[in-house]
């Protein structure tokens, strides 16, 4: 509030315990890795970056360390939805945890002062209101900050001037692996496809090294709203990459598994591949409900030089 001097922002680290370790939420109900109090996706970078300009920092990012939790500051349960956490993990029984992270920041300048710059300045922004930046950039920063040059209010708030919009997904379920190949050679990997909101679409899929679930990893997705509306279109169709048998061991059914990439309509690209296992029958559009390509003139043809 207005009359406020200090306050404190909260945080929360979630992980889900995936194949002997701990790992980023996969599950569609889950929250993202890093989140608020309801699940939603918020960053360190985030939280960082949207506090007003009349607040500064106290200190750095702190992990709440209390009777409820361990000395790491986590606490256990069977699911995120649950009531109950736990210090200690029992490892039948708790399949997810979490720990909440804090930052106090207080008022720079003193309460009268900015009352008079606000009356002094005129055609000044009402609240909600924000100065635009031509274009928002992203970067990972270590293993947990997403960056941005606006809050993530203000990017929200102005999506509807963009013309094509661009987010993110960090949540995975499995689509594709060489754990089930007939005669799979040495190199081993998995293809994961990212679990999206009804306005969101992507431009292929993640793949990490043997079984990997994508840890702390982001894939960069399309969203309806933006001020073009033909700034991605679906695929005409796919063409086969590659494919093989596999065995479908809970059912012991053979079928086949392939990676494919989009073929795009005339003035669109393809960004990326997906890939697919089917007991039968070839792949349609209907298999990768999901997949878009993007308007040609959204597309920066960036040269390289050495590895």
């Amino acid at each position: 509030s207005d009359t406020e001097v200090e306050t404190t922002d909260y945080l929360y680290e979630n992980q889900r315990w995936f194949m002997h370790r701990w790992a980023s939420p996969y599950l569609p109900k889950d929250p993202t890795h890093w989140s608020d109090v309801n699940g939603n996706f918020k960053t360190q970078g985030m939280v960082n970056k949207s506090i007003p300009n009349d607040w500064e920092w106290t200190k750095d990012w702190q992990i709440d360390v209390n009777q409820h939790t361990n000395k790491n500051g986590w606490a256990y349960a069977p699911e995120f939805g649950g009531i109950i956490w736990h210090p200690k993990r029992s490892h039948l029984l708790h399949q997810v945890r979490r720990r909440k992270w804090y930052r106090t920041r207080v008022r720079s300048k003193p309460l009268s002062s900015l009352k008079n710059a606000v009356q002094s300045v005129k055609g000044a922004p009402t609240p909600g209101q924000f100065a635009m930046s031509p274009r928002m950039s992203m970067s990972m920063a270590g293993d947990e900050e997403v960056q941005t040059t606006e809050s993530l209010a203000d990017v929200e708030e102005s999506s509807e001037m963009k013309p094509l919009l661009v987010s993110y997904c960090n949540r995975f379920e499995i689509a594709w692996s060489t754990a089930n190949v007939i005669e799979a050679s040495g190199y081993q990997c998995s293809v994961w496809k990212p679990v999206l909101a009804d306005d969101e679409y992507c431009l292929g899929y993640l793949v990490t090294p043997e079984r990997n679930f994508p840890v702390n990893t982001f894939l960069v997705t399309v969203k309806e709203g933006g001020l073009d509306k033909d700034a991605f279109a679906r695929p005409i169709g796919f063409e086969m990459k590659w494919s093989t048998k596999f065995m479908e061991s809970s059912a012991k059914v053979d079928g086949f598994g392939g990676f494919y990439k989009p073929k795009p309509p005339q003035g669109y690209v393809s960004l990326g591949d997906v890939a697919i296992f089917k007991k039968s029958g070839s792949v349609s559009l209907d298999d990768f409900p999901k997949v878009v390509c993007i308007k040609a003139e959204y597309i920066e043809v960036v040269m390289r030089s050495g590895f």
